[in-house]
Order: structure tokens, then C-alpha cells, then sequence
């Protein structure tokens, strides 16, 4: 139980180095253009003082969304008591979905296409968004979590899926069905894909590979997916090949 303990403090003195280091960052940013401006806005040309205050109001939103996504996953973590993790994990699953009403995962995954499709017309993107083979689905767990965790998934893919000229590219496409006694919910993409090397850690908080670091993000969006999926009972996997696309699973127990 010791070890346990130790290794928990270790992993939360690390979580908050991390984050420290990630905040530290747009604060930077928002601080030397603020300063900047209110030194010399007299002598500034109009487009300039523009840039800058763009920059700052972009870093603005980047440390909401960083701290909206710490918030969770302390709150996650505090669900959890962290002397018995290893011991325990299975019940604080299953005790947290008890009480929930099931949720129609297919409504839910449904509902998400159609507004990510909405979002890409506007945009103009000539990404599709398939639907695959979808079951009537029912499964533990709140509704929230479920939107959220498929929310991320489709929103990576789509991230890191670039628009190309090639047949069959520009693909993302999502389906679920019973397997096993469990929901499977699959997302996958025909996108840049994952290097084996980073394919182990991609779960990590703050973890992101080479590929990923040209795309805007806090690298949270796993951690978070992968949190409330064990949360909820559940597994994810992911399987990936350089070049040609990732394939992330989302295994939960069916109400």
C-alpha cells in the first residue's frame, strides 16, 4: 500500500510540474504582448497593435480550454482514492455507472455526426464523415461522458486527417456494434497516423508525438478519453499505421 501511495504523490508531483509548464506557456504569451503594447501603442502601427492583441485573445482561449481540460481530470482523479487504485479501480467503475440510467450510445454518436458534418459545410472542408455500421445500443454510464469521449475521438481524427487529392483519402468514419457482451465504439481515420514508437504513450498526459505537434491542442484529449472510460467500466485501444490512419476502440458495458 506504500508503494502505491509513493508512486500516486510521484505521478501527482509530476501531473503538476506538467501542467505548470503548459499554463506557463500562453501566460508568457498574453504577458510580453500586453506589456509590449502598453509601452510603445502610441508608436504602433494599427495592423501591428491588431496582430498582437489577436495573439493575446488566441492564447486566451488556448488556457481556457487547457484549464476547462485540467479541471476534469482532477476531478476524475478525486473520484478515486488514490491508496487503493490498483485494488479498487473495477468497483469505482462499476459503483460510479450503478446508478445512471442507460444511455442510447447510437443516439449519442448520431447526434455528434450531425453536428460535426454541419461544422465542416461551414468551414468548407472537403473531409467526409462516414458513418459506418451502427447498432442500437444501450450502455451504462452518464450521458456527458459518453458525448465527450466520442467528441475527442472524432475531433482527433479530424484534426489529423489533411485534406488530400488521393482516392479514398480524406476519410473519418465511426461505427458501433455488440462484441463480446460489450458496446464497441470505433473511430478511424485515413490520417497521418501514429508512430509505433509514440503509439504506448499516447494515453499520457501532456504526451505528444512529432506528427501532432504542427496541430493546435494541449495533448489532454486522450488522458481525458481514456479516463472516463475506465471510469465508465471500459477499455481503448489504439492501432495505427504511419501515412495511412489510426483506429481508435472504445469497449463498455452494455446497460
Amino acid at each position: 500500500m506504500l508503494a502505491s501511495l509513493e508512486s500516486a504523490t510521484q505521478a501527482q508531483r509530476r501531473f503538476v510540474a506538467d501542467a505548470s509548464h503548459e499554463l506557463r506557456a500562453p501566460l508568457t504569451t498574453i504577458q510580453g504582448n500586453l506589456a509590449f503594447l502598453q509601452r510603445h501603442l502610441d508608436e504602433l502601427p494599427a495592423e501591428e497593435r491588431r496582430t498582437m492583441l489577436a495573439d493575446a485573445h488566441g492564447e486566451t482561449l488556448r488556457l481556457a480550454e487547457l484549464v476547462e481540460e485540467l479541471l476534469l481530470l482532477a476531478r476524475a482523479d478525486a473520484s478515486v482514492d488514490t491508496s487503493f487504485v490498483a485494488q479498487a479501480e473495477e468497483t469505482v467503475a462499476e459503483e460510479s455507472t450503478s446508478h445512471e440510467p442507460p444511455v442510447e450510445l447510437d443516439r449519442v454518436v448520431l447526434q455528434l455526426v450531425r453536428q460535426l458534418r454541419r461544422r465542416l459545410g461551414v468551414e468548407g472542408s472537403k473531409l467526409k464523415l462516414e458513418i459506418g455500421h451502427i447498432e442500437p445500443v444501450r450502455v451504462r454510464g452518464d450521458e456527458e461522458s459518453l458525448r465527450r469521449i466520442t467528441l475527442i475521438l472524432l475531433d482527433n481524427a479530424i484534426k489529423y486527417t489533411p485534406i488530400s487529392d488521393e482516392e479514398g483519402a480524406n476519410r473519418v468514419s465511426v461505427s458501433l456494434e455488440r462484441a463480446n457482451g460489450q458496446a464497441v465504439l470505433r473511430v478511424c481515420d485515413t490520417g497521418i497516423g501514429i508512430d509505433p514508437v509514440d503509439l504506448p504513450h499516447i494515453f499520457e498526459r501532456f504526451y505528444r508525438a512529432d506528427r501532432a505537434r504542427s496541430r493546435q491542442g494541449t495533448g489532454l484529449g486522450l488522458s481525458i478519453a481514456q479516463t472516463l472510460v475506465e471510469q465508465l467500466g471500459g477499455h481503448i485501444t489504439a492501432e495505427s499505421t504511419p501515412g495511412e490512419g489510426s483506429t481508435f476502440s472504445v469497449w463498455l458495458p452494455l446497460a
